[in-house]
Order: structure tokens, then sequence, then C-alpha cells
């Protein structure tokens, strides 16, 4: 991406920077993780598909601490700098309404996975378990409805080009590696 602090090299950056996240530490490799999740022409956008797997290579390449709490507070957008710079970034940068609802849909699909895959116990706070197989039921639906729209978002995004489609390379870590080493 670029040698040094981000803000230094692309101080346009500093818009998408409320009060808030201006103290935060970890600012310049939460900005450099944003940009390369959400950036349609970043290289890690270009190369995954699966946004989970883009989060991890991301988070590599961005320098996250390797502290898995911080990570998954980052990657679930429990983190404040981390979802305000997603959503500030998007609606500065992004040139598309498709490619950020693209971005958030794909977000809330991985979720909603997550969430179905979840085992029910009787013991939990959900203990209905009636109750928990309904709220199944009902994420099954809308993960439905959010999978044609993700699909009908990327095509919106990238055209019915089936070549431009294709051309996603898959990366692996070593590639990750290598492109961290240079």
């Amino acid at each position: 991406m670029c040698e040094g602090k981000i803000l230094e090299i692309y101080p346009d950056l500093y818009e998408i920077i409320s009060q808030e996240m201006v103290g935060d530490k970890n600012i310049d490799c939460l900005l450099r993780f944003t940009i390369m999740l959400n950036d349609p022409q970043s290289i890690v956008f270009l190369s995954e598909k699966n946004v989970e797997r883009r989060k991890d290579m991301a988070a590599e390449l961005a320098g996250l601490p390797d502290n898995l709490q911080f990570r998954d507070e980052v990657f679930t957008y429990m983190n404040k700098t981390a979802f305000g710079l997603t959503v500030n970034y998007l609606k500065r940068f992004a040139k598309s309404k498709e490619f950020a609802a693209l971005v958030t849909m794909e977000q809330i699909y991985w979720e909603e996975i997550r969430l179905l895959n979840m085992p029910i116990i009787a013991d939990s706070p959900d203990k209905d378990a009636l109750a928990a197989l309904e709220k199944k039921s009902k994420i099954k639906a809308e993960l439905d409805q959010d999978l044609n729209r993700i699909d009908a978002y990327y095509k919106k995004f990238v055209g019915e080009d089936e070549n431009l489609i294709k051309k996603r390379e898959r990366m692996t870590p070593e590639n990750v590696r290598q492109l961290k080493n240079r």
C-alpha cells in the first residue's frame, strides 16, 4: 500500500476521521485495514471474494495487532473506530451506492451464517428452544433474500462481464506474505 503514516501520505483521509478517532493508537492500521477491505481497487478486494478471508488478509497486510479479541472487535465492527472508518470511507470514497450496499450486505450475510450455526442451548439466555428455532427460521429467510441481493449488487457493480468476474484470483497465505514484505 504505502510506506510511512498513511495520513501523512494521503491527507484527504482526515475527512473520514472523527474527533473520537483521533486519539486511537491503532488509527493507521485501522485505516489501512478499512481501505484494503472496502476499496474496489485494492489488491485484497480484487483477489478474494470471501469477505471473511478478505478480513484476515487485510488485517495481516495492514499490521493489525495479533490480539484475537481486538481483531474480533474490528472484524465484527464492535470496535467504534473500525465501524466509523468503514461507514465514513464508504460514504466519502465509494463511488457507487451499489458497491456500498454490496459491502454491507456481505457483512450481514456472514453474520447471519454465524448466528445460524450457533447451537441452541436450553440453559442459555435464549432458553425457549422454540423461540430460538423461530429466530433461526427468520434468519434463514433473510439469508436467502440477502444472498440474492448480494448477487444483484455484485452484478450491478461489475456488470455482466463474466471475464471480469473470473479474473479474480485467489490469494494464498504465501501471496499475502509476499505482498507484506514488498
